[in-house]
């Protein structure tokens, strides 16, 4: 369960809005609504990452030969992998976003009927509502991401940090970087995939972001921005981490063959 899609998270004190909003998850659904919207975003994250390191590897092994500055490099093949899985996973991002809102306020008996009525009082369109905003975040997430990883990597190896907890560390770091620095579009996302009425839509992501900033303040443009760290970051740090090991194992396996 996100607790940044809470309206009690408008209070400034984070130790406070989280625990009114696991107060209200609890009164609203018990232990159970803390698991809503589950099964999407497994989904979601099982087509994301396979989507993404397949397409990393691709780009990074198309770009090789040009030789491009490190970490424009890393960079460039970064978004663009990130380009193909979020167009990719967008109907799941949309699914997991309506469904963990507590409270059954869209009225969604799971992910099938969830599909079944979007489709018929929305259209096809409602499931790559937020596309764009997506694109705004996660493209310059996961160039950042890559580039800042790969940095921390080389200067954790230069003072004797190696292998898995290199990784760990520097996915870590560059993990607060990225989120932080685009925050902002996931609130925007959020708003837009949560309109179900589509009153949104001809705002704009630059525009939705002006008006939420006028009408809620700068902070209002970084709500729900500590619950997302104590999952982002950790969340790509153990993903890279793993993508290494496997990565490792399937070199060695290729010399004894």
């Amino acid at each position: 369960m996100n607790p940044t899609k809470l309206a009690v998270l408008n209070t400034t004190n984070f130790a406070e809005s989280f625990y009114l909003s696991a107060r209200v998850i609890y009164q609203l659904e018990g232990v159970k609504g803390f698991w809503r919207g589950l099964t999407p975003a497994l989904l979601r994250i099982g087509v994301a990452n396979s989507a993404y390191f397949h397409c990393l590897d691709w780009f990074n092994r198309l770009a090789a030969p040009l030789q491009f500055n490190k970490r424009a490099h890393d960079f460039g093949t970064s978004s663009a992998a990130r380009v193909i899985s979020t167009l990719v996973i967008n109907p799941l991002t949309m699914l997991k976003t309506r469904m963990e809102l507590p409270g059954d306020q869209f009225n969604y008996k799971g992910v099938g009927d969830a599909v079944s009525k979007i489709y018929k009082t929305e259209g096809m369109k409602a499931f790559f509502r937020g596309a764009g905003a997506c694109m705004f975040r996660d493209v310059p997430f996961a160039g950042l991401y890559y580039t800042m990883l790969n940095l921390f990597k080389e200067k954790l190896s230069k003072v004797g940090v190696q292998s898995s907890a290199s990784t760990m560390i520097s996915g870590m770091l560059a993990g607060f970087i990225a989120t932080t620095s685009t925050h902002p579009f996931e609130v925007i996302r959020t708003h837009l995939q949560l309109d179900r009425d589509d009153k949104s839509k001809n705002l704009g992501i630059f525009k939705g972001l002006y008006e939420i900033r006028k009408n809620e303040g700068t902070l209002a443009l970084f709500k729900g921005l500590q619950a997302r760290l104590m999952r982002k970051p950790l969340s790509n740090a153990l993903t890279f981490t793993f993508f290494d090991l496997i990565q490792k194992a399937s070199k060695n396996e290729k010399k004894y063959l």
